[in-house]
């Protein structure tokens, strides 16, 4: 009887792990390698803060009407996503493609100073990445 209740607790700690670990090391948020996808992680404390970021992605929006941003907001009550990213400070902006992060920006910025890290980043000049809006 008590091997059985060792062999049933040991495997209900291995299944248990095993379903741990796969949520930390999937990207909840992952897309395709040939696109970006903008993502602003946001909680009610910084909504005001969060203002510059919004008014740079509507200005980026107006200076290349030829390409669409796919962008996301990921609120902190997303608790998966928020530790994937191991984001800790409101707001963080990220540019994601594939499994990588091209980009984050934590904290207040000036809508000037974020546009120009995303213009870099997304090298607008460059035509091999896309930009389609990205469907989950």
């Amino acid at each position: 009887m008590r091997h059985h209740l060792s062999y049933l607790l040991l495997s209900t700690f291995l299944i248990t792990t095993g379903c741990w670990s796969s949520e930390a090391t999937t990207n909840p948020l992952a897309t395709d390698n040939t696109e970006y996808m903008t993502v602003l992680f946001s909680n009610e404390e910084s909504i005001l803060e969060e203002a510059s970021f919004y008014d740079a992605l509507l200005e980026m929006q107006r200076l290349f009407p030829e390409h669409h941003f796919p962008f996301q907001i990921v609120y902190a009550s997303e608790r998966n996503v928020i530790r994937y990213f191991n984001v800790s400070t409101y707001p963080t902006l990220m540019v994601l493609s594939g499994d990588d992060v091209h980009l984050v920006i934590e904290g207040t910025h000036s809508k000037e100073d974020i546009i120009n890290l995303l213009t870099t980043t997304l090298k607008m000049n460059e035509p091999e990445l896309s930009y389609h809006h990205i469907k989950h």
